[in-house]
């Protein structure tokens, strides 16, 4: 039976991973690394980061920076970096995320606009700033990472991270749209509850049990699970899937 890095057609693809040191950015990484693809990963978390590098064995090339995703100049000090770096970028992994704790009412100007800006305004502009050099490359590939919260409206108490997830689904629609007739394809991925620091640490064990009780297939997903849905469609294996949504809930939401 074929692995996954032998049934994937990535190797010498060069590709740019946000949110990189979390669970699923980490995975989705090393996924990407053993396929053959040199990887650009930035994070926040410079810890993580130098984490991530201690676990990387072979594959790719990895090169981390640390960035703040919330700083308008954010894409283009990106792009400059892989350009330093001989990084022909062709895939695009938008994972980063900020998670505010802020229900109706108590919205803050600060931290809606945090919000919008690392989880909406960044993906947007970074997809700006790699086009050019993926249409001259032949093509690329997008992959926004937003959340279930976009089908079930979210907690309540987090109300800014479902409206910038609701926005970035429709930035990949319009985006996949304008962008098709230059062979570069464009999805959201849609996951549910991930078994991850980010959810244990935003979530008390009694809320965490509620959200798992919601999902049929009674389990959280391990960030394994969605690394191999982004990489997927990285690759020539979903060459027809453009503008789309996919679920990777555990059937919590069936549309």
């Amino acid at each position: 039976m074929n692995t996954p890095a032998e049934f994937l057609d990535l190797r010498g693809m060069h590709a740019l991973v946000t949110g990189a040191s979390g669970g699923v950015g980490a995975e989705i990484c090393k996924r990407l690394l053993v396929s053959g693809v040199d990887v650009l990963a930035t994070d926040i978390d410079e810890r993580g980061l130098s984490e991530l590098e201690s676990h990387v064995d072979g594959g790719g090339r990895l090169v981390t920076v640390p960035a703040d995703l919330s700083e308008p100049t954010a894409a283009k000090h990106l792009a400059q970096t892989a350009t330093a770096n001989d990084l022909k970028l062709r895939i695009l992994i938008n994972n980063a995320a900020l998670f505010v704790r802020e229900p109706l009412g108590e919205v803050t100007t600060e931290g809606f606009d945090k919000a919008m800006a690392v989880n909406v305004r960044t993906p947007i502009f970074l997809i700006q700033e790699l086009l050019p050099a993926m249409v001259a490359a032949g093509g690329g590939v997008v992959v926004n990472v937003a959340s279930v919260a976009v089908r079930t409206g979210g907690a309540i108490d987090v109300l800014s991270y479902t409206a910038s997830k609701g926005a970035l689904v429709a930035a990949t629609k319009s985006i996949a749209k304008s962008v098709a007739a230059r062979n570069v394809r464009v999805n959201a991925l849609l996951p549910a509850a991930i078994d991850t620091p980010m959810l244990r640490g935003g979530f008390t064990s009694a809320q965490v049990e509620e959200v798992t009780a919601q999902v049929p297939l009674g389990r959280l997903a391990d960030p394994s699970e969605i690394a191999a849905v982004v990489c997927w469609l990285c690759s020539s294996e979903s060459s027809y899937i453009t503008g789309a949504s996919i679920d990777v809930n555990g059937g919590w939401v069936m549309t």
